[in-house]
């Protein structure tokens, strides 16, 4: 079993043992959206060769009943299994649908299940040991497909449970004896089944926070939690390249702490670390999530606003002004900071930019700071 003992520091990033969820929900949709965007492709195959496979059944069928009407049910049976696995399929291609994608699995499942057993049913003089290997395979089949432990548990336990009453409505095909041994095996099969996917989401829930840390630790900033310059730089060279070729608008916005050197020579450096992390935290509460922040370096912090022209982002800018000139820093007061916005020529390039927006803030210090310069 997974050690129960496994914990993070922060409990919603903990992964309950006993269902291998994290309890943060936001944190368990994430890593669907991240789980499902992985494995499209296998899903995409597997589903793909399930329902092909489960179609071309209808050989046999045709075999066993010929032209009797219960072969045209059969044949509308295994065409629903296919359609079910189509529109799977299709939602699966969709970002949209990746942060509910088990819900849509879950369907998929459920449905299939069911119209697993109809068939059965219609084979009244079926060998029940070679359907019974059938339901272990559609059991151990359910727990290869990515999705909630608990949900994929209840729809084989929903298999066993409608293929039992399929067994004891069936006078004379089988001894007591018989059907509780087919019994058996399912719940091995269920119980193995189950066990090894508890294990293999615990164990992919855990990699998934670490290999997120791991990326996140590349693309901030140590100190203030905000992007660091080499993300910026990444992030600046794409929506050049967005801009350049669809002419959508985007502002690029430089900010300086004023006065920042006399902060560390008169409170220590720890102060002016306290003051970096606050104004990180004060303009992330004025951007959109859309928005790129990251610190530049040393006391200098770069923001980047997709689809927003000179002016819209010179009214930001001046807002952020002001938030941060009102905060009261402890130990320190009032601190405030200087602010360089240019916009996005069709020529640009990232050093253009930049050569223009510092030399913007430079013209903003000179002005007596606390201001905002655009150009």
């Amino acid at each position: 079993m997974p050690d129960m003992n496994s914990e993070h520091k922060n409990p919603p990033r903990r992964v309950n043992g006993y269902t291998a969820t994290f309890g943060d929900k936001a944190l368990e949709r994430d890593y669907f959206v991240h789980e499902y965007g992985r494995l499209g492709r296998y899903l995409r195959f597997f589903l793909s060769a399930g329902a092909l496979l489960y179609f071309m059944f209808l050989v046999p069928d045709y075999l066993v009943f010929g032209a009797e009407p219960r072969f045209l049910f059969l044949f509308a049976l295994r065409a629903l299994f296919v359609f079910v696995s189509l529109v799977t399929l299709l939602a699966l291609k969709k970002p949209a649908n990746l942060p509910v994608m088990h819900r849509w699995i879950t369907g998929y499942l459920a449905l299939n299940c069911l119209n697993f057993i109809a068939v059965l049913t219609l084979y009244e003089k079926g060998n029940p040991y070679i359907q019974g290997f059938s339901v272990i395979m559609v059991i151990l089949g359910i727990f290869l497909v990515p999705n909630r432990w608990v949900l994929s548990v209840t729809i084989a336990v929903a298999v066993i449970i409608s293929y039992t009453a399929l067994l004891v409505t069936s006078p004379g095909r089988l001894t007591g004896f018989e059907i509780a041994a087919i019994i058996t095996y399912l719940v091995l099969a269920l119980v193995l089944g189950a066990f090894s996917m508890l294990r293999g989401e615990y164990s992919k829930r855990l990699q998934y926070l670490t290999t997120r840390d791991l990326e996140r630790m590349t693309v901030t900033d140590a100190l203030t939690g905000v992007f660091n310059r080499k993300k910026f730089d990444d992030e600046l060279s794409r929506w050049i390249m967005i801009a350049y070729r669809y002419h959508g608008p985007f502002s690029l916005v430089l900010i300086d702490i004023d006065n920042f050197k006399k902060i560390n020579d008169t409170h220590g450096h720890r102060a002016g670390d306290a003051v970096l992390t606050g104004i990180a935290m004060l303009v992330s509460t004025q951007i959109r999530e859309i928005d790129l922040f990251a610190r530049w370096g040393g006391e200098e912090f770069a923001l980047l606003l997709p689809q927003t022209g000179r002016v819209q982002a010179a009214v930001l800018a001046d807002r952020i002004r002001a938030v941060i000139e009102k905060h009261q820093f402890p130990r320190i007061g009032r601190v405030t900071c200087s602010f360089g916005i240019t916009e996005y020529l069709p020529e640009d390039t990232a050093e253009s930019l930049f050569i223009r927006v510092d030399g913007l803030l430079y013209t903003a210090k000179s002005n007596g700071k606390n201001c905002v310069v655009s150009g």
